[in-house]
């Protein structure tokens, strides 16, 4: 497990950085927001040939975050960037061809959103599952036209950095 740092502050900006270097690897890329004595600091968790990659970003460099590696490791936390199967699973799926065709564990509904395996979800272009009690979750909201990602590639600013 390898931890990097590029002195990324929001998701948007490490995002940025490292999806055009990781797309079609087949790795798993993740993000974790830690609280530092400047402020947010993004890093991003990774296998080692994909971190060799990451660490040849301007200013990117291999940091010691053990509580990051640590819940990366466990599946315990981490937002995934890039994930296996994650090209597999835009555009409409239902819950169970999401869950067969990628990472993902299990989708699930938030505020009373109702998802069963043969709901189907509007997923867009980008879904970002979260890693949560070892399973890879993704979490869905209420749309108008059938369940969608809570989470979105371009956030609104007071949500990208929590």
């Amino acid at each position: 497990m390898t931890v990097v740092a590029g002195g990324w502050t929001d998701l948007a900006a490490a995002d940025h950085a490292a999806l055009h270097l990781v797309e079609g690897l087949g790795a798993t890329v993740a993000t974790h927001v830690v609280a530092t004595d400047e402020g947010r600091r993004v890093l991003l968790a990774t296998d080692a040939p994909v971190a060799d990659r990451l660490g040849r970003l301007p200013g990117a460099q291999v940091v010691d975050a053990p509580a990051v590696a640590r819940a990366h490791t466990a599946r315990a936390a981490g937002r995934l960037l890039v994930f296996r199967g994650s090209d597999a699973v835009t555009g409409r799926r239902t819950a169970a061809q999401v869950v067969a065709a990628s990472e993902v564990d299990a989708v699930v509904g938030l505020a009373g959103t109702r998802v069963e395996e043969d709901t189907e979800l509007d997923l867009g272009n980008f879904v970002r599952p979260t890693w949560r009690a070892g399973r890879c979750e993704l979490l869905v909201q209420a749309g108008p036209t059938g369940p969608r990602p809570f989470e979105v590639r371009d956030q609104i600013r007071c949500c990208a950095d929590h």
